[in-house]
């Protein structure tokens, strides 16, 4: 059967009067040209004979060079010989060695320089804790207030450290809780503080009745603000509606004079 086919290939019989090459795996390509347009090659009809038989979603154009489906698409005019077809091939097969080859060579990299990295930890010194770390001064005035805030300094002096405890006779005139053994003789006087042997206790609730009075007076203003813009907005109002002799040119007219002549009873009957 294949001498058959060969001869009648060679001799071009039957439908291999349209046979245009064949690829490397044994598959024909045919090209019919059509009746109507036999000069114009983009509307002949091509198509592939497979060598081995196969299901029909196994034809696809991943199974044959690109040349050949290049020319399927009609996007090639001439067929591809042999010698291309060979010459190609041996181009993928370099590519494939030269991928393997890059392959094997970063694998060997990345173990590199993974024992490498492995080896520079090994040899590393060791680090001695007990030492402070550079750049840090053992004595430097951060780590002094520290080592005080640790000890701990008592609640009248502030409680947690030198720069708190300067600040405690300001915290505790705001609070109400006037330092007296901070306040330098005829101080006093000036500042308007008048002595006093009230505990802490009675000094806060003090201050407290004093700020629910001053809140209280504020809350007062500004009930009488909202009443004051209440009635000028509502003057305001008063002025701008419309009274009843302003709207005298809008009233509708009467009844009667809204009607047409036609609609009199002494208009004219009307001819039919």
């Amino acid at each position: 059967m294949s001498l058959l086919r060969s001869a009648a290939r060679r001799l071009g019989l039957g439908k291999f009067r349209y046979w245009q090459g064949t690829d490397l795996q044994g598959n024909n390509f045919f090209e019919r040209p059509h009746p109507e347009y036999p000069d114009e090659w983009r509307k002949n009809k091509r198509y592939v004979e497979y060598y081995e038989t196969k299901p029909l979603s196994d034809y696809n154009y991943q199974s044959i060079p690109v040349q050949w489906s290049a020319w399927l698409r009609r996007t090639r005019r001439e067929p591809p010989t042999l010698e291309e077809l060979q010459k190609d091939y041996h181009r993928q097969l370099r590519l494939q060695e030269n991928v393997q080859r890059l392959e094997q060579e970063y694998q060997a990299e990345k173990l590199r320089l993974a024992a490498s990295n492995e080896s520079n930890l090994l040899k590393a010194p060791a680090v001695d804790r007990s030492r402070p770390a550079r750049g840090v001064d053992a004595d430097s005035p951060a780590q002094v207030l520290d080592a005080s805030a640790k000890k701990g300094l008592p609640a009248n002096e502030g409680g947690v450290d030198e720069a708190t405890a300067a600040r405690a006779p300001e915290i505790a005139k705001n609070l109400g809780l006037d330092r007296r053994d901070a306040l330098e003789p005829g101080r006093e006087a000036l500042e308007g503080i008048a002595p006093t042997d009230a505990s802490p206790a009675e000094l806060a609730e003090r201050r407290r009745k004093q700020d629910e009075a001053e809140a209280a007076a504020r809350r007062a203003e500004f009930g009488e603000t909202l009443v004051c813009r209440a009635g000028l907005a509502e003057r305001e109002l008063t002025m701008h509606t419309p009274t009843a002799q302003q709207n005298e040119p809008f009233k509708g007219k009467e009844a009667g004079s809204q009607e047409p002549a036609g609609w009199a009873p002494s208009a004219p009957a009307r001819r039919r």
